[in-house]
């Protein structure tokens, strides 16, 4: 009969592993060892002062909060102490401050009003591997999306078509014409975005792109439901 053991279990299993491991290698060289270990400590003091800038950033914003606003049952539960350790596991892989903040929110928001989907990890992937301006980008081509929407406006109109290119884009955003197409380019790979206009508009690759719903609810998940945005303060 095989021993059922859950992620956590294993992971604290690994992370014994590994300092036995670590410190197996330090006895077998002594003359290399306080150079490993100076190396390994300092590992460790970043990862632990990672941690504590991340807790304690998302300590003071709870505090902000007002209390009738959070979900004090759920944020008991086993879901959020997942997605709490899940968050916890890629701050201390980073150095960038507007990603610990996102991540901050992340939780805040799930604090306040528990987002339901299947894709919440590969959402928390997705907020560490992309920058802030990629935010904005896709910020920019979801409020483009819901102007042509209220507006309904065609898209082959020609005000249309010069607004959803991506020199237009550039321009709106303040990036550099060839940095936004390398970005749209990762945010199609991501799934993010869809590029709409290769062998439709007589344009090439890159060159008109449109927020996917995958994107969308990406967006909805770090930025929280628009009822909670009018209840909670802003993260800076």
């Amino acid at each position: 009969m095989g021993i059922n053991m859950d992620n956590k279990e294993i992971d604290i299993i690994g992370d014994e592993i590994a300092v036995t491991t670590r410190n197996m290698l330090l006895n077998l060289a002594p003359g290399v060892g306080p150079m490993v270990r100076e190396v390994i400590e300092c590992r460790e003091r970043i990862i632990q002062k990672r941690i504590n800038y991340f807790v304690l950033g998302f300590e003071a914003f709870l505090k902000s909060v007002d209390p009738a606003c959070i979900d004090k049952e759920y944020i008991k539960c086993e879901d959020y102490n997942d997605l709490f350790y899940s968050i916890l596991q890629r701050v201390i892989t980073t150095k960038s401050e507007d990603k610990i903040k996102r991540f901050q929110k992340i939780l805040i928001n799930e604090a306040v009003c528990p987002y339901t989907s299947d894709f919440k990890e590969t959402f928390l992937d997705l907020a560490l591997r992309i920058n802030e301006d990629q935010i904005r980008v896709l910020s920019y081509y979801r409020n483009l999306r819901k102007e042509l929407k209220e507006t309904n406006q065609g898209e082959q109109s020609p005000e249309v078509l010069e607004k959803i290119r991506s020199a237009w884009a550039a321009t709106c955003l303040g990036l550099d014409y060839a940095l936004l197409k390398f970005y749209n380019q990762d945010l199609i790979s991501k799934s993010l975005l869809s590029d709409d206009g290769m062998g439709r508009l007589s344009t090439g690759a890159y060159e008109i792109v449109e927020i996917s719903a995958f994107g969308l609810e990406f967006l909805e998940f770090i930025e929280g439901s628009s009822e909670m945005k009018t209840h909670l303060p802003t993260l800076t």
